[in-house]
């Protein structure tokens, strides 16, 4: 009976030892399932949802963060547009303002050239030089000397008077200065915003009139469908908020449209005054 206890128990170590060997050698039937799954989610991701319309599919990440940095360049040029036509437009404020007073308490008219005498504290109104024609006639005579004298429209009290006049007159004449530097720069950043337009449409098939969105995961760019059409006039709605333009690549991208008020030059030609 001794002997036969130990026997039995050191058969059942073996037995319990067998099992966990066994058990440990078995195949993980849980991996391949999970894999799976993980598969099937991916395909299900790329496929496009009922009505999206996607423009276009990034190869690499990398291609992708390439047009991201391309649109964030073209709204950087945007923004500094935006800048330059506020400051335009408050350089056309004050001009206009300057050429109230310059008309209602000198008489100026605009269009034409004048001359300030300093030492008779006039000012003398001349008309503006007509375009030389193509081929002067021979009865053409030149003009006459009277002509040349000027009109004058407005006398000064003292020289008091006449150096306001003369400091009006040259912050005028600094503003129109001005507004062309801003015109300028203005037109070199639209120019270039037209070439990030053309490339945007050639390789990426955008149009900055729509509306897109970015999805970063799937790596494609989708089209927004248009914002309705607003109510007409007699059932007019609360206004929708305005959606902010998107900066960054897990951010909607709305195309922002050019400044609809394009500055443009000063219809004439800044007037003289000599001295």
């Amino acid at each position: 009976m001794n002997k036969t206890l130990p026997l039995v128990v050191v058969v059942g170590l073996v037995g319990v030892g067998t099992g966990f060997l066994l058990r440990g050698s078995q195949p993980r039937g849980g991996a391949a399932p999970t894999e799976q799954a993980k598969s099937q989610l991916i395909q299900a991701s790329m496929t496009p949802a009922a009505g999206e319309k996607i423009i276009h599919t990034f190869p690499t990440q990398e291609a992708l963060q390439a047009f991201v940095n391309f649109w964030q360049q073209r709204q950087e040029r945007l923004l500094r547009m935006g800048m330059l036509e506020g400051y335009w437009n408050n350089d056309q404020g004050t001009l206009n303002q300057l050429n109230s007073q310059l008309t209602t308490q000198y008489q100026l008219d605009l269009a034409k050239r004048h001359v300030l005498d300093t030492e008779k504290r006039v000012l003398l109104e001349h008309e503006t030089p007509a375009a030389e024609p193509a081929a002067a006639e021979p009865e053409t005579q030149p003009a006459s000397e009277e002509a040349d004298e000027g009109k004058v429209i407005h006398t000064f009290a003292d020289e008091d008077a006449m150096k306001a006049f003369a400091e009006l007159w040259q912050q005028r004449q600094s503003v129109i200065v001005r507004m062309a530097v801003l015109k300028a720069y203005w037109d070199s950043e639209n120019s270039l915003v037209a070439q990030l337009n053309k490339q945007l449409a050639d390789d990426y098939q955008v149009d900055v009139a729509k509306l897109y969105a970015l999805d970063e995961q799937r790596r494609v760019l989708i089209e927004r469908p248009a914002p309705a059409a607003p109510e007409p006039a007699a059932e007019a709605q609360p206004a929708a908020e305005p959606q902010p333009a998107a900066s960054a690549p897990d951010q909607p991208v709305e195309a922002e449209p050019t400044p609809s008020s394009t500055p443009s030059p000063v219809g004439a030609t800044p007037s003289q005054t000599g001295q």
